[in-house]
């Protein structure tokens, strides 16, 4: 009977345990009271404030990389631009064209405006929203002298421009001839209607009701469609790296400019001094920044015509040409500025302000140097015999005709010869050197100006 009891025992002992382990493996996590709750989906952010260049470019591509690899819903670019270079613009839309996620275009703050190249990546998003009081348009290539004076070139770019506006419409079901307008007529809209015109989607007054209202949109991505699922999304803001924050921050044209200057006055000084290298490191490294590294497309005429302005300006310097040379200095100066970014498809320039700021702190310079020069040929000789000219002192020894005396001129004593008598503590005029001898006559009006020991001293 004890055996029969223990066989019994064990054999309930195993059937619960079996019962147990295949309840706990068909049990569904949501059945679990005290599971977690499912992450909320993510949506990246890349802030886009400012002028869309190279650096603009790879942020975007680095952050819809980012995006895939970490799962997110979409990517949102929270857009405020005037514009930008029309080739980075391109190489950013075919990025969002080939996106492995959503990309969202959102014109914020209220106040913002998609201008220019920003026109072109609202057309190319797979959502364009806008905040209110917000605004898009001016679409047209610009450079700042119209497509450098070749009007053929800049009909083309506008023809090739506004054929790609119209495209990237049609494909994202948006308005076709409203975008042709942007670029030929450099047509606006505010927001409200722009989405009555069929360019946006919808206007959101936050980021957090444009994810509620596009939850549940189909969306077509190169690789195929997809749902969104945004509602409730976590926002994440992509923070740029230390390079692309740089590398914006040196797109500034104005910045640009100076370190031009820069560079070009650190090479002046190591050729007046050579061998001091670290001057002219420096400015061959900042020439090198701005011309070679290409952070933004430059006009290599104007590059030319400010290194003659250079050039002519040092020259002023070392060559009497009464200011003509600092006058075409400055000229080419005024005009290589204006046209050191003036490429087609660019609207960057140099501030105006900057230029003459420049250009007259240039003048300030040439005109004190020329001031100073001018001075001391007019004031004469300072040294040397030549300068003993004209100088007033009192005989320490009396001077006659083939008798020299001495005068204290000076610092010190000079042998004296006169055409005449000369008592000692006469004032007299030196009129000219002779052999080491001052050649003087009677000063009766003139200031003395006696030795060390007063009229008669000395040994």
């Amino acid at each position: 009977m004890r055996a029969l009891a223990l066989v019994l025992a064990l054999f309930m002992a195993v059937g619960g345990s079996s019962a147990g382990a295949q309840a706990a493996a068909g049990r569904e996590p949501a059945d679990d009271p005290g599971a977690a709750p499912a992450a909320p989906p993510l949506v990246l952010t890349v802030p886009i404030d400012g002028i869309i260049t190279q650096a603009t470019r790879d942020y975007v591509r680095s952050a819809l990389a980012q995006a895939h690899d970490r799962g997110a819903e979409a990517l949102m670019l929270e857009m405020d631009t005037p514009g930008g270079l029309l080739e980075a613009t391109r190489e950013l839309v075919q990025s969002i064209l080939d996106a492995p996620v959503p990309v969202l275009v959102y014109v914020t703050p209220p106040g913002a405006r998609a201008g220019s190249a920003g026109v072109f990546l609202t057309l190319a998003a797979h959502v364009a929203a806008m905040a209110p009081t917000t605004h898009i348009g001016a679409a047209h290539p610009v450079s700042l002298f119209g497509g450098s004076g070749d009007e053929v070139m800049a009909r083309k770019i506008e023809n090739d421009t506004a054929a790609w506006a119209r495209s990237l419409a049609l494909a994202r079901g948006r308005s076709a001839d409203w975008a042709e307008k942007a670029v030929r007529e450099s047509a606006s809209l505010p927001a409200e209607e722009a989405l009555a015109a069929g360019v946006i989607d919808l206007i959101a007054p936050n980021p957090d009701s444009l994810l509620a209202a596009i939850d549940g949109r189909a969306i077509g991505l190169a690789s195929g469609p997809v749902t969104l699922h945004t509602r409730g999304a976590r926002l994440e803001v992509m923070a740029p790296s230390a390079t692309q924050r740089v590398a914006q921050a040196l797109a500034n044209p104005d910045l640009l400019y100076g370190l031009l200057l820069l560079g070009l006055f650190l090479l002046f000084v190591e050729y007046k001094s050579p061998g001091l290298i670290v001057p002219g490191a420096t400015g061959a490294a900042l020439l090198l920044l701005v011309l070679v590294g290409q952070l933004v497309p430059v006009n290599w005429f104007g590059v030319l015509l400010i290194i003659v302005a250079t050039g002519l300006l040092v020259a002023e310097i070392y060559v009497t040409s009464f200011g003509l040379l600092a006058a075409a200095g400055l000229a080419c100066l005024v005009a290589g500025s204006y046209l050191l970014f003036d490429v087609p498809g660019s609207p960057l320039h140099v501030a105006p302000p900057l230029i003459w700021g420049v250009a007259g702190g240039f003048a300030a310079i040439v005109l004190g140097v020329g001031t100073l020069l001018l001075r001391a040929q007019n004031q004469g000789p300072t040294s040397g015999p030549e300068a003993m000219a004209g100088e007033i002192g009192v005989l320490t020894t009396a001077a006659a005709p083939g008798q020299p005396g001495r005068i204290y001129l000076r610092g010190s004593y000079w042998p004296a010869v006169a055409n005449q008598d000369l008592a000692a503590g006469s004032r007299v005029e030196v009129l000219r050197m002779e052999s080491a001898r001052c050649v003087v006559r009677p000063a009766a009006e003139a200031p003395a100006n006696p030795g060390p020991e007063g009229p008669g001293g000395g040994n």
